[in-house]
């Protein structure tokens, strides 16, 4: 018999469907060709992995920190009955909170 791994079961699973759309293979194809932008660290996946326990959730916030450049990424789980308007509005909310953790305090 063929073992599977926790690392299988995570590649088999990332991206979740909020994030990438069902069909998986169609709907990555689709945003590669609708999106201008490169998603990069757009979602992930967070969590650890042990011989005894393994846990992860999907990541739609993330930082890259270069030098002195910090680059913010966000993302929302797009669901059927998700409003394009109210989604963007939620990324914006979660980029400007995580901007907010590397915004310099000037005393205030």
């Amino acid at each position: 018999t063929a073992l599977c791994t926790d690392a299988d079961l995570l590649k088999a699973i990332h991206p979740t469907a909020a994030v990438s759309g069902l069909p998986q293979q169609q709907a990555k194809k689709a945003l590669a060709e609708i999106e201008t932008f490169d998603r990069r660290w757009y979602a992930g996946t967070l969590g650890m992995m042990s011989q005894h326990l393994s846990e992860f959730c999907v990541t739609i916030r993330s930082a890259f920190i270069e030098e002195n450049q910090v680059r913010v990424f966000a993302g929302a789980g797009i669901v059927e009955g998700s409003q394009p308007v109210e989604e963007w509005l939620e990324i914006e909310r979660k980029a400007a909170g995580l901007i907010s953790l590397f915004a310099e305090n000037n005393g205030e």
